[in-house]
């Protein structure tokens, strides 16, 4: 059994706290300008009496105001979250021809273990004599791929960098003399951005809101504004383009240069001291291919914490075995005896 447990060791788990919540399922709906007593005794109740029937459930929580109600459906931690998915949108499917008409087709959120809690376990910031959005660049494109792809890494964030506005500069008289003025851009522009409702439709027997938005490069502001004549006018014909960072509103910077914070976040199955190790040897290859100017600094590791605490178990085991090992000699006065107790250790 020993031999076994000493292969299995590496495999296992390391997290500084277990998961201490549940899996858990939250339904939506609304009925519009309907009553909390109404909304109740025609959606909340009816809801409740189906999900009471799912697998695993240990809690049913629901708020039913005006207008607007939830569900909330806790699981115990033997349950698979994702059948629990699927056995509530069928009870909704099934009780839905029960519901008011005006009312809508109650959707989920499923709400993982600890799923709320997770945060980074590792944070880095790579600071550069350089503006923000330049060193982000250089993250996005030359480091963050290559930790991201680190087996059992979950996702990694990027901030510290103001993201990019565009200046449209016109000139006005021109505008009045195709009888034209801003208004006329800023509704060609939202016209041209925006996201069109298509309606719902039935998918393998779930009801879905279908929408449609081409595909828009930001950069190419060949964007129609009006036609004169047999001729179509473009934005980027009328107006000035400018690409620029936005003000700042707060500044970070270590020692006196702009920085950028990478997070990077583990599986939750993950042994994070050796995945911690692995990102750290990573990083260092990527700094040594990095500009000169560029350093990375390890500003967060959630493991230096864990790895105190098992040093401190290792160090109590081996007091405990020692006191043992003595007291056993103490008793049997026989060195042998010591030495089967070894062996059998």
């Amino acid at each position: 059994m020993s031999i076994v447990g000493c292969f299995i060791i590496p495999h296992l788990s390391i997290k500084l706290n277990p998961s201490s919540s549940l899996p858990s399922i939250t339904v939506n709906y609304s009925w519009q300008n309907a009553s909390s007593y109404t909304l109740e005794r025609d959606i909340t109740s009816k809801l409740e009496a189906g999900f009471a029937t799912l697998k695993g459930l240990k809690n049913l929580n629901s708020r039913s105001a005006r207008g607007n109600g939830y569900i909330i459906l806790e699981f115990d931690q033997y349950t698979d979250i994702d059948v629990a998915r699927f056995e509530t949108a069928t009870i909704i499917r099934q009780l839905y021809k029960q519901l008011p008409e005006q009312a809508t087709y109650p959707t989920l959120n499923v709400n993982r273990a600890d799923e709320e809690e997770s945060r980074a376990f590792l944070s880095y910031s790579i600071n550069a004599p350089l503006n923000p959005i330049s060193i982000q660049e250089t993250v996005t494109t030359q480091i963050q791929p290559i930790i991201g792809a680190i087996q059992n890494i979950d996702k990694t964030e990027i901030y510290g960098a103001n993201p990019k506005e565009y200046i449209i500069t016109f000139n006005s008289n021109t505008l009045a003399s195709l009888n034209l003025n801003k208004q006329s851009i800023l509704t060609a522009l939202q016209h041209y951005f925006k996201r069109e409702a298509l309606g719902t439709a039935m998918v393998h027997n779930q009801n879905i809101s279908l929408s449609i938005q081409p595909y828009k490069n930001i950069d190419d502001w060949h964007i129609p504004i009006t036609k004169v004549g047999n001729r179509l006018l473009y934005l980027d014909e009328l107006t000035t383009i400018k690409a620029q960072e936005q003000e700042s509103q707060s500044y970070y910077r270590i020692n006196g240069v702009n920085a950028i914070t990478l997070n990077i976040y583990a599986t939750k199955k993950a042994n994070t001291i050796a995945l911690s190790q692995t990102v750290k040897e990573t990083l260092l290859d990527i700094e040594s291919q990095l500009p000169k100017n560029y350093t990375i600094i390890e500003t967060y590791d959630s493991t230096d914490y864990l790895k105190q605490e098992l040093d401190k178990i290792y160090e109590r085991s081996f007091y405990t075995v020692v006191i043992l090992l003595l007291f056993i000699l103490f008793i049997s006065k026989s060195f042998k005896y010591l030495l089967l107790s070894l062996i059998h250790i």
